[in-house]
């Protein structure tokens, strides 16, 4: 019975967010800079945006003390997901649901999800939540297994347009 209402709630959900989602355009392009909430090692931090309606442009996160990553953001042949080319050979799927980019990806010993979004006031959201590969906890219903992932670390900047 669960699992057959999760199942349920997943696809409604799945059905939802892909009937909202819509391109990019260029109410993203520019710089974004604004503080950071949530970390302890990060203040502000800055995204640069070209335009999103070529084919491929600049995707930069600037963090203070840091080298610029430079990354060159791809449109694909699904109009709402896009290839974050870090330009190293290594590239990221990022889902465009409404106004959120959406990833998540694991590198070594960490699952990474990052959401970037342009609300309605003006403003562009990064949020990052980093966990653990290896399962907290796990539990079961039946058929169904559910692993949880202990959360080490998230920050949520909020951005103006400069």
């Amino acid at each position: 019975m669960f699992g057959n209402a999760l199942k349920f709630g997943l696809c409604s959900a799945s059905f939802f967010l892909v009937s909202q989602a819509y391109g990019l355009d260029r109410g993203w392009e520019g710089t974004w800079s604004g503080p950071c909430q949530g970390s302890q090692f990060l203040n502000s931090a800055s995204i640069v945006i070209g335009n999103p309606e070529l084919p491929s442009f600049d995707w930069r996160i600037l963090y203070p003390g840091q080298s610029p990553r430079n990354y060159t953001m791809r449109r694909t042949a699904n109009e709402n997901r896009f290839e974050l080319d870090e330009n190293n050979g290594i590239v990221i799927n990022n889902f465009l649901f409404g106004n959120c980019l959406i990833d998540q990806f694991q590198v070594g010993q960490s699952r990474i999800d990052s959401r970037t979004c342009l609300t309605n006031n003006g403003t562009l959201t990064f949020e990052v939540v980093t966990a653990g590969v290896t399962p907290y906890s796990e539990s079961r219903s039946g058929a169904s297994v559910v692993r949880d992932f202990q959360i080490r670390d998230r920050y949520v900047c909020t951005m103006s347009l400069q």
